[in-house]
């Protein structure tokens, strides 16, 4: 049975993973911190070995006899902390984990990136060959982490495959873009920013299983690259309609320029700066850029390795809407 070890499994998509690899046959063993909340991982055969990766003593128990590391913990977001503290969990982190996985003999290491490294497209769909162009401390530090697994894998040290999601969402998200918009829509607090044309670019949290396992188990992955995303982008325009169908609501009608809400993020993200804690703000201009901005990527070649993606995103938005419902969250 092939053993993995998934860091930052009690987050969406670390839960998600667990269960599907459980599920899968894989023996399954999650890397957390004693303050963690392990409320999402009730269900799967795991094994739970207590560490952080910014502390590197606490990395060798867990990864003794692991065939597969996936690493997905990381300081998300455009949070008002210093980039020290990114920097400490997203390269340093990251280093820790690959110099221990050497140590320990771990071959196949699975770093889960973000198509944030890549900036904004000026002419989409982008693919892996688009220049590294990040923007602010999250997407910088993880593209610093990406160099980090190629230079290991260079070395011979690891066997290493970098995953590029898009923004993704599903059953279980509490905290992402989808999640947010669908609870805004629901309470009518929603309104247009700019003409609602542009296209965005989703991925289910079904289909990202999937690529993570074709990318895992297929040899062609090793030392290479991948975006994970739904089949094809979307408007923003849909996106609100199929979420207002969804809900049973009137789409919003008012429209506010965007370069007028820039300015309100570009005040919010000072005032949250301002205040001790590190909590994202309610507005950030990279989320302006987010809602307005066409995001679209080619995917093909993640499928030539066999990454089929069945889950239309107007499906996948309604089962979100349907799961938040069950869950009293809307």
């Amino acid at each position: 049975m092939t053993t993995v070890l998934l860091t930052g499994a009690t987050g969406f998509i670390g839960a998600h993973l667990a269960r599907f690899l459980d599920s899968r046959g894989y023996a399954v063993r999650c890397l957390a911190r004693k303050t963690s909340n392990l409320g999402q991982l009730p269900t799967i055969s795991k094994k739970i070995f207590y560490g952080d990766v910014t502390r590197k003593e606490s990395l060798p128990e867990a990864l003794h006899g692991a065939d597969i590391v996936i690493h997905l913990a990381a300081i998300r977001g455009e949070k008002p902390i210093p980039m020290d503290e990114y920097w400490s969990v997203n390269v340093s982190g990251t280093a820790n984990l690959l110099e221990a996985c050497r140590a320990e003999g771990v071959r196949r290491f699975i770093f889960c990136g973000t198509v944030g490294v890549m900036g904004w497209i000026e002419d989409p769909p982008a693919d892996e060959r688009r220049a590294i162009n990040p923007i602010g401390a999250y997407h910088f530090t993880k593209a610093r982490a990406e160099e980090l697994v190629r230079e290991y894998t260079s070395q011979g040290s690891i066997e290493g495959t970098v995953v590029r999601p898009v923004i993704t969402y599903g059953a279980g998200d509490t905290d992402g873009m989808i999640f947010k918009l669908t609870r805004m829509l629901r309470n009518k607090r929603f309104v247009w920013i700019g003409h609602g044309a542009n296209r965005v670019h989703l991925v289910a949290i079904e289909n990202l299983m999937q690529g993570f396992e074709i990318l895992m188990e297929n040899r062609g992955s090793v030392g290479e690259t991948f975006i994970i995303a739904d089949a094809t982008p979307i408007t923003m325009d849909r996106v609100v309609h199929t979420i207002c169908d969804a809900l049973k609501v009137n789409p919003p009608v008012w429209r506010v320029p965007t370069s007028l809400v820039r300015k309100l993020a570009v005040m919010a993200v000072k005032l949250a700066s301002a205040k001790p804690g590190g909590r994202e703000p309610m507005l950030t201009p990279m989320q302006v850029d987010i809602l307005t901005r066409d995001r679209c990527y080619d995917i093909s070649k993640a499928q030539s390795l066999g990454y089929t993606p069945h889950i239309p995103t107007t499906t996948g938005l309604r089962r979100t809407v349907e799961w938040m419902r069950s869950q009293q969250l809307i």
